[in-house]
């Protein structure tokens, strides 16, 4: 809650600092999140409000093809006043001047210092000496939240940071090695149907781009000013065949069809049913976990986040993403 009020009030500070006295307007804030996070957003947006009579904020979430969406806006001269972008897609809107550069606003802040800010979402989120976005967030999106309850009746001890993962499954490590991990926690009926999971992922790519990311490879040449992709680099087909070998050969993971068909709901919900004794998500999901695993209730376990097993070689990755 306090790092909302403190971008509500910098952002919306920066935008109103230099304008004078003027009659009642409405700001439009359209932001990707889902319900928690909009509620989240609402008292800062009334402390704003306070703090500067005359102004409004009208905060609209759209949680579907955001950038679609918005990029339709543009197009019919509906923009809205502030907008959430990341680092990857707020490129094409300043190159097309859809977006204001902060320059001015923030030298005529009093108090306001773009140092305080994660220097390298500050320079994601710039372009030629611009800042066009504010930083919000900075966050790791491959970490590993892992259900306590199914390691304690596994009898593995939780992750520690010194666990390694490989291509193939190493029993001779025990809990060091992953996959041993993932297969151990792994629970199926006489049918060899699975009825506990050991893993789960929340978006393919998450899964499949540590994995490459592991392995050395990148997505582009030049995350700032991309001219060439590398989706086609060994390490990334290496990332997704891994991914299918877990999910339709062992059954150690949900695979996305059997989510939408078979088990017809999402890898979140299997892990908060603790039917998933480890998650791979982003942080951003710490929310609606604390709704959904409470103390008390029917099923309640602990948890914990851990970080995605170094690779073999000794290669740490986890990957992490940001927005403003």
């Amino acid at each position: 809650m306090k790092r909302a009020l403190l971008f509500m009030a910098a952002l919306f500070g920066l935008l109103t600092a230099p304008a004078p006295a003027r009659a009642e307007v409405t700001l439009r804030f359209v932001i990707w999140d889902g319900d928690e996070y909009v509620r989240a957003q609402e008292p800062a947006i009334r402390d704003f409000e306070k703090a500067h009579p005359g102004i409004k904020v009208k905060l609209e979430s759209v949680t579907n093809n955001y950038m679609t969406r918005l990029l339709a806006q543009y197009a019919a001269s509906v923009a809205p006043d502030v907008v959430m972008m990341d680092p990857f897609s707020f490129h094409k809107f300043a190159r097309r001047g859809a977006l204001l550069p902060l320059n001015d606003f923030m030298e005529k802040t009093p108090g306001f210092d773009i140092k305080k800010y994660y220097p390298s979402l500050v320079d994601a989120l710039s372009a030629g000496g611009k800042h066009y976005v504010l930083p919000k967030d900075i966050a790791p999106q491959g970490i590993v939240f892992y259900n306590k309850k199914l390691f304690d009746e596994a009898g593995i001890p939780y992750p520690d940071g010194t666990w390694t993962w490989d291509f193939e499954e190493r029993p001779e490590l025990k809990e060091k090695d992953f996959l041993w991990v993932m297969h151990q926690l792994t629970k199926k009926d006489e049918r060899g149907r699975t009825t506990q999971y050991g893993y789960a992922v929340g978006w393919t790519n998450l899964f499949v781009e540590t994995v490459a990311f592991s392995l050395g490879a990148k997505y582009v040449d030049d995350y700032k000013e991309p001219h060439k992709t590398f989706f086609d680099d060994p390490r990334f087909v290496r990332g997704f065949d891994f991914l299918l070998e877990l999910t339709k050969e062992k059954k150690w993971v949900p695979g996305e069809i059997e989510l939408n068909t078979v088990l017809q709901t999402g890898a979140l919900k299997l892990f908060t049913e603790g039917k998933v004794a480890m998650y791979q998500t982003g942080a951003w999901e710490i929310v609606p976990m604390r709704r959904d695993i409470k103390p008390g209730a029917p099923g309640f376990f602990e948890w914990d986040v851990a970080l995605f097993p170094a690779y073999k070689n000794g290669q740490l990755v986890t990957p992490t993403g940001g927005s403003g």
